[in-house]
């Protein structure tokens, strides 16, 4: 054995084992002597039973004996009575066998004397009972007389003994009252020698053996108490009870680390509690017997788990019965079809969607535990799947109006050609918004933004359920009409969708006049692929815009020549502005009552060598497509800038802006380079801004006329009242100008309501200091109710037509004629 697993000296032991050694020995010693005394007493009391009450007990037989033969004796006759002698025959045989046995019970004893006696005393009683059987009846009394002799005799002699018996028992008993005296007085002197002895000693042994054992009872209640501090008392000592110590000690220090342990244990289950409870994650733990073990605070709170069920030892049916009357529905996700035994129990599914209606969606997964049971992860997935379900609808959705997106609308319509065959036919519409990219550019995104929301909400009201509302990009929009019978059910849809759509908006307290152009293509009739669909209906639509916008149309088959023309045009238009085979024209302003030329206005002049001259309106139109309507605006400034520069300084140069040059946000620099190329006054130039710019008016816009404003340069407003009249127009910005839409001019002869209205624009203008002009003048009424309205400017053919800029001098020179020729 190794030295450090020695047991110490049992020191204790041996002290105890000898105090109890030597308390045996005394007591083995009393125990001995009173063993011996009683062995004496036992051998004395066995001679007195087999030696001293043996003869009293023989004597007194004898006596009772001899006593009963007196009385035979007595009543027999002294002659010889055969008849008494066979009448104590078996009397005698009796006292005779009792005699035989006292013979041989003192020969045993070693008693001669009385031996001898009996035996004289048998053979009488034996000669007597053998005589009287043979019938020798003298014989026989003779030997009764011999036997009634020796037992007088011993009657004597009996008597004697006894008393000497008496005297012998006497002696034995006061021997032995002596001896016990003996050893009461011995075993008292001993208990009072071992008292003495170990009393003390013992007491001493056992006071110190418990006063240390209380100390270290004492230290182990402290020890249970968690206190460390506490000293072992008697660790050094070599006996039992320093084994003991030192043993107490080895628990002192397994209890120091075990409650480091603990400590230590505590300490990191506090992380891992925090950790668990801090977790976005639902947790819990089951058993193999579907008991809770642990859940934390997430997945308490995810289910509204009352107290008493979130205490471990909760089955899990009974959270499971508690989630479906809070409305839980579970259902087994579909991608995940294994499924997991969870400790030997149940086929559980290792992961599920728990769903509490729309509100919140929670996802479980499961993981097995080594010996049984499972953990569970409870994950709270409403926001993913909300976003999933928001990216799914964005997918196929726009994302600014809600509508389906190009790849939905693509979708629906290959499902819509697969339905052909079935009969099912339908429309394909497409429109856009006439002019919104001047709403963008002039009034800013947000508000464009605002403006396709708002026309989607209205391209919804206007179709049938079933059908499909598509925002396809930009201000593009496309419509499924599913099961159209006839064209006459998606004209009316065309014409509903113009006349809502073209409505007035009123966005941030602003009005926007807006509208739209349809193209329609009908399946099967104008083909069956999509590819096809979608082209004749971007050419259906090219038509309404040509055809004057607002409106719709219908695909035909000329329609692709058409469009082949028109970009035939497009590209012809950048080669001649290229070539400079563009010129200008200028149309005078002529002064109402002075009939002098006011002002002349710039205008494109194009000669197309297969189509002949184009009007400046379809010029613009085509430069707005082509996009070189910037660079056009630009080139007519600088060339009627250096034309008016050879004029008198008293007329002006008016030049038309599109809405796409305040796009560029170069229009005040343009207008720089044209009047400091030519040397022109800025007074002498003035620039056009039709009405319908004005609708998208925003504070970009503003800001440019004011700077324009501040250059000198004369800003009109040009066709008022064409439609989009709104008299705030002429509140929000100072115009020099005024000219009145030529609709309403060629109205005032036979529409006294129009005559109104120019006299109250005219009224106005004056009021506000500004020029009032009038367009498209074609016939002497129309110029006399305007002279008597107080125009003060008037143009149009009546007057004269559109002159080359070498023709303008002979019109400066004398009062313009009223042209004969003119349009009445």
């Amino acid at each position: 054995m190794p030295a450090h697993l020695k047991l110490p000296r049992p020191q204790i032991a041996t002290k105890l084992y000898g105090a109890i050694a030597l308390f045996l020995v005394m007591v083995y010693a009393l125990a001995a002597s009173a063993i011996h005394f009683a062995s004496r007493t036992e051998e004395t009391a066995t001679r007195l039973r087999a030696d001293g009450l043996t003869r009293v007990e023989a004597i007194a037989r004898v006596e009772s004996l001899l006593a009963h033969h007196k009385r035979l004796v007595a009543s027999a006759p002294v002659a010889a009575d055969r008849g008494a002698l066979d009448a104590d025959q078996q009397a005698y045989r009796a006292l005779t066998a009792d005699i035989a046995a006292l013979v041989e019970r003192s020969q045993r004893a070693g008693d001669v004397r009385s031996s001898e006696r009996f035996a004289a005393i048998a053979a009488a009683g034996q000669a007597a009972i053998e005589a009287a059987a043979r019938g020798q009846h003298a014989q026989a009394l003779a030997s009764v007389a011999a036997y009634t002799d020796a037992m007088g005799g011993l009657e004597r002699s009996l008597a004697a003994q006894r008393l000497s018996n008496l005297d012998e028992v006497e002696s034995t008993l006061a021997r032995l009252a002596e001896r016990s005296r003996t050893l009461i007085t011995w075993v008292a002197a001993g208990a009072a020698v071992t008292g003495l002895l170990l009393g003390p000693l013992g007491l001493l042994l056992l006071h110190r053996m418990l006063t240390r054992l209380q100390a270290i009872g004492w230290a182990l209640i402290r020890l249970a108490r968690n206190d460390t501090s506490v000293d072992i008392p008697g660790a050094l000592a070599s006996d039992e009870i320093g084994q003991l110590a030192r043993s107490v000690s080895v628990f002192k220090a397994k209890s120091i680390e075990l409650l480091q342990k603990k400590a230590e244990l505590e300490r990191v289950n506090l992380q891992l509690d925090a950790a668990i409870n801090n977790i976005p994650l639902g947790l819990s733990m089951f058993d193999a017997q579907e008991r809770l073990l642990v859940c934390n605070k997430t997945y308490a709170e995810m289910y509204d788990v009352p107290r008493e069920l979130a205490r471990p030892g909760t089955v899990h049916c009974a959270l499971w019965e508690h989630r479906v009357r809070r409305g839980a529905r579970h259902s087994e996700q579909q991608e995940v079809t294994a499924e997991v035994r969870m400790g030997g129990g149940p086929l559980r599914p290792p992961s599920m969607i728990i769903e509490f209606g729309t509100d919140r969606v929670i996802a479980v997964s499961r993981q097995p535990l080594q010996g049984g049971g499972w953990v569970s992860l409870h994950e709270d997935i409403t926001q993913r799947r909300r976003q999933e379900e928001k990216i799914t609808h964005l997918a196929r959705h726009d994302a600014l109006t809600g509508l389906a997106n190009r790849a939905l609308f693509r979708d629906q319509l290959e499902g819509a050609l697969q339905r052909l065959p079935r009969g099912q036919g339908f429309a394909v519409l497409c429109l856009d918004l006439d002019h919104f990219k001047t709403v963008n550019d002039t009034l800013g995104h947000p508000v464009g933004d605002a403006l396709l929301v708002q026309a989607g909400e209205r391209l919804l009201a206007c179709v049938r359920e079933g059908d499909l509302v598509a925002r396809m990009g930009g201000d593009e929009f496309a419509i499924i009409q599913a099961s159209v019978r006839d064209s006459t059910q998606t004209e009316n849809l065309a014409a509903r969708i113009v006349e809502t759509v073209s409505a007035p908006y009123v966005i941030d307290g602003q009005r926007v006049d807006i509208s739209t152009s349809v193209g329609i293509t009908l399946a099967p009739r104008d083909g069956d692929e999509a590819e096809r669909l979608m082209k004749n209906a971007d050419l259906a639509l090219y038509r309404a815009k040509s055809d004057g916008r607002r409106g719709h149309a219908f695909y035909c088959a000329k329609m692709n020549d058409r469009m082949q023309e028109r970009r035939g045009l497009e590209e012809d238009l950048r080669r001649a502005l290229h070539a400079e085979q563009v010129r200008l024209v200028y149309q005078p302003f002529v002064n109402v009552h002075s009939r002098k030329v006011a002002a002349f206005r710039a205008l494109p002049d194009w000669h197309h060598p297969g189509h002949g001259p184009l009007s400046p309106g379809d010029f613009v139109s085509l430069a707005e497509d082509a996009g070189v309507i910037v660079e056009a605006g630009e080139w007519m400034l600088q060339r009627a800038c250096a034309q008016a520069v050879r004029w008198p300084n008293s007329v002006r140069v008016a030049v038309s802006v599109s809405p796409l040059q305040f796009q560029k946000r170069n229009l005040v620099e343009a207008v720089l380079q044209a009047l400091a190329a030519s040397g022109l006054a800025p007074q002498r130039l003035e620039l056009d801004i039709a009405e319908s710019t004005l609708v998208h008016e925003s504070k970009s816009m503003l800001a440019v006329l004011h700077q324009l404003r501040q250059l000198g340069v004369a800003i009109a407003l040009a066709d008022f009242g064409r439609g989009y009249c709104a008299l705030s127009y002429l509140r929000s910005f100072p115009f020099d100008v005024v000219r009145i839409d030529k609709g309403l001019i060629a109205a005032m002869p036979h529409k006294p309501d129009a005559r109104a209205i120019v006299q109250s624009i005219v009224g106005l203008g004056h009021n506000l200091g500004m020029t009032t002009g009038a367009e498209g003048v074609e016939s002497f009424e129309q110029l006399e109710l305007l002279a008597a309205c107080g125009c003060n400017e008037v143009q149009g053919y009546l007057l004269s037509p559109p002159l080359a800029a070498d023709q303008t001098d002979g019109a400066l020179n004398e009062r313009v004629r009223i042209a004969q020729n003119a349009a009445a």
